[in-house]
């Protein structure tokens, strides 16, 4: 019997950057499970300098500090990005650019004398062989479709999606975990899932107030045959950043020599 080769893919959606919780048992658990496909899920970079939140603002900070604050932020997670690489040297990396993202666009068009800022120019995600998805458009792997997810509604964004789609879909930016199973009357084997796949930043933000709020920290991961079917899941997260694989194998990150290790 020939043997099919699986693609492994790893999907980290909402991390936020600055705000990501500590990442070292995800590192560990990507160098582990070295995934064929690394995807980036949108608002993985908060850019919250150049929010139009906080347009009232940026005249009275300075638009060189701005800058100087968006360029610090885009080494930053240049870093992070160079870590995920060291973990998963042959994986394809997939950005899908979220609304967050998306800010760079509306920055630049709001104040034209920043014309040269794009999130590939600031991130070098071209020099870092990151293909990126635009704002708003899908992803594909077998029968798997990957968008960002804002366009859907907050009150069950995965049931929304599915339905939208008529395909399985996996989206984010809810920062919480869903799952809708859906199916049709007239084709039995029309089988579909709509997955929401948590955040992995800092669940208590300060514009929340301290008020409680349903967000959740977790990754994505995924077998795809050839065939196009696939094997999904969500892995669910400690805020900070620890979790136990579903073999039982605990993820703590602790310090630079550390393992993931079994829990007996």
């Amino acid at each position: 019997m020939t043997k099919t080769k699986l693609t492994k893919v790893l999907a980290l959606y909402d991390s936020h950057y600055p705000f990501t919780i500590n990442l070292k048992p995800f590192i560990q658990f990507a160098s582990m499970y070295q995934p064929d496909i690394f995807l980036l899920g949108g608002d993985n970079w908060s850019l919250d300098c150049i929010s139009h939140w906080n347009d009232a603002d940026f005249k009275n900070v300075g638009f060189d500090n701005v800058q100087i604050q968006l360029q610090s932020e885009a080494r930053g997670l240049q870093v992070q990005l160079d870590m995920f690489r060291t973990a998963m040297p042959h994986a394809k990396f997939v950005y899908i650019l979220g609304n967050h993202e998306e800010w760079v666009k509306q920055f630049v068009a709001k104040y034209p004398q920043m014309n040269a800022l794009t999130v590939e120019s600031l991130l070098q995600l071209s020099k870092r062989r990151i293909q990126v998805i635009p704002f708003g458009k899908t992803y594909r792997i077998g029968e798997l479709y990957f968008k960002h997810g804002h366009e859907f509604g907050t009150e069950n964004p995965a049931k929304q999606a599915v339905i939208r789609s008529h395909h399985s879909i996996v989206i984010g930016h809810h920062h919480t975990f869903k799952v809708w199973a859906d199916y049709s009357d007239v084709v039995d084997t029309e089988r579909h899932v709509g997955m929401l796949v948590p955040c992995y930043c800092n669940r208590a933000p300060d514009y929340g107030r301290g008020r409680p709020n349903a967000w959740l920290n977790g990754f994505f991961y995924a077998s795809v045959k050839p065939s196009g079917k696939f094997s999904a899941g969500v892995q669910l997260v400690a805020p900070n950043g620890t979790f136990i694989a579903q073999d039982g194998r605990m993820f703590e990150g602790e310090g630079s020599n550390t393992h993931a290790r079994k829990k007996v």
